[in-house]
């Protein structure tokens, strides 16, 4: 499991790399204006993608991993459902554009459907690498296109396409992946079958969770229109930047711990091995703790030292004020995403998770609409805070009634104490006025909380690291014998 976590790790760690690149690069050859129009298109194809496809991941990673054979079922239903809703969605787009029914120009609309198709396209094949455990193939998938979005993005940017160069390059990386997936997967692709009990069975689980999806998108982007809306498209961007480098890096390691353990969680689960199953949940939970909140520590209290060093200087207040406030909001909603949804997903009670995040959706929009005309891009953060706490709350409040998950809360409070104690001398560290003390002294500092968290043993760090050593001294004095 430790090996699987570390290669899911590595790849999300070159990804997370790929994006601060380019957002260094990206907020250095863009206007706030362009980035702005840039992430509001990008937007629109993820809220497309939520609301058509997400529910076809969401069922292929609940039940593929427990079907075995050339043909499970859930692959056909998945191939199916994909053609038909990719097939409704260009029918329905072309409509769109013959009537003129979309408030927007034509050329924007096309990019995010064919965005949302792509995206769906290589997140779907990557589903169904990971139900399989496959995990090389999903890093090699992942690294493909994150560095084929830095590299494409920047060239067509550079050479002064705007807005719709850098469309372009992230449209091409998600598109080249995928292909070469199913170009590779073509014969067994073919030979799969069609069953309509299998759809409907992986639509009845899934459909509640494209609400979750919906909703979750409506969070996560709604901000940034209402943002365009009531200040400008050069605030969206501002508000953008930040916010997507700061989700996505923290994310990495919430979505590599579940990424690793998820598929022997609902395989034991259908087992019925309950004392697997919470060893595996107690896990996942604790790889989680160690990586996410040290991380989250160091983010929020360097936010000054990040901005100065990956952000143009039109996005740089922005940042150092954002980061902290997005960093809280993410790791509330990896939480409950990477972990809690178990709740729902287990118990087969997706319509209850469809409702809550729906009304936290609702009460986003609300507050974006009472706090940006008070404190700009702060109050949207604020908001998105505000709603994924919503949204943890309430499913503990309600699962508690039918799954209730073990919680290594020894463990929190172990990584907590160390966290507190050491974003005092981070925050120092980070704000010296030469750029390379700062960044000397940062790492020395986030070394302090490294030892901390070893010297606690906490979430079994120590002992962990000492039985990874302790294996790759045996694999090194093998290898040194096997050339002797």
């Amino acid at each position: 499991m430790i090996k699987t976590a570390g290669i899911y790790f590595a790849a999300r760690v070159l990804a997370a790399v790929c994006g601060l690149l380019a957002v260094a690069v990206y907020t250095r050859l863009a206007t706030p204006e362009i980035y702005g129009v840039f992430t509001l298109v990008m937007g629109a194809g993820f809220t497309i993608f939520a609301v058509c496809f997400h529910w076809i991941q969401s069922a292929l990673l609940r039940f593929l991993p427990a079907e075995d054979g050339a043909r499970p079922m859930a692959l056909g239903a998945s191939l199916a459902g994909f053609a038909l809703v990719t097939v409704l969605l260009v029918g329905g787009a072309a409509i769109a554009v013959l009537l003129d029914l979309v408030p927007v120009s034509t050329e924007m609309l096309l990019f995010a459907v064919a965005m949302a198709i792509t995206y769906a396209a290589l997140e779907i094949s990557l589903a169904v690498v990971h139900a399989r455990q496959r995990p090389t193939t999903y890093a090699l998938m992942l690294a493909a296109r994150a560095a084929g979005g830095v590299v494409l993005g920047s060239l067509l940017l550079f050479a002064g396409y705007g807005a719709p160069g850098l469309l372009v390059g992230v449209l091409v990386a998600h598109a080249l992946p995928a292909l070469y997936l199913a170009w590779r997967w073509r014969h067994r692709l073919l030979d799969q079958r069609f069953d309509f009990g299998a759809v409907k069975r992986m639509a009845a689980f899934g459909l509640p969770l494209g609400v979750v999806g919906m909703a979750a998108s409506v969070i996560g982007v709604s901000d940034r229109y209402l943002l365009a809306l009531l200040i400008g498209v050069d605030a969206a961007g501002s508000y953008a930047a930040p916010y997507d480098l700061a989700q996505r890096s923290l994310q990495i390691v919430m979505l590599s711990a579940f990424l690793a353990v998820s598929p022997m969680i609902f395989r034991s689960f259908e087992r019925d091995d309950h004392s697997q199953l919470t060893a595996q949940l107690l896990q996942q939970a604790r790889l989680i703790l160690i990586t996410a909140l040290p991380i989250a520590t160091i983010m929020a209290a360097t936010a000054p030292l990040i901005a100065r060093i990956l952000f143009g200087v039109e996005f740089r207040l922005a940042a150092a004020t954002l980061i902290p406030w997005i960093i809280a909001a993410t790791l509330v909603q990896g939480i409950t995403s990477y972990y809690y949804s178990y709740c729902f997903t287990l118990a087969k009670r997706t319509l209850t998770n469809a409702a809550i995040v729906s009304a936290a959706a609702a009460l986003n929009i609300v507050l974006n609409l009472l706090l940006i005309p008070l404190y700009g891009a702060l109050g949207a953060a604020l908001a998105t805070l505000a709603s994924f706490t919503f949204v943890l709350a309430v499913t503990l409040l309600a699962t508690r009634y039918w799954l209730a998950l073990p919680w290594p809360t020894v463990d929190m409070l172990k990584i907590l104490g160390a966290c507190a104690a050491s974003a005092p001398l981070l925050g120092l560290a980070a704000r010296a006025d030469d750029l390379l003390v700062a960044i000397g002294a940062t790492a020395a500092a986030s070394c302090v909380l490294a030892g901390l968290l070893l010297a606690i043993d906490a979430a079994g760090s120590r002992t962990l690291a000492g039985n990874l050593i302790a294996d790759l001294r045996r694999r090194m004095n093998g290898r040194l014998v096997t050339q002797s």
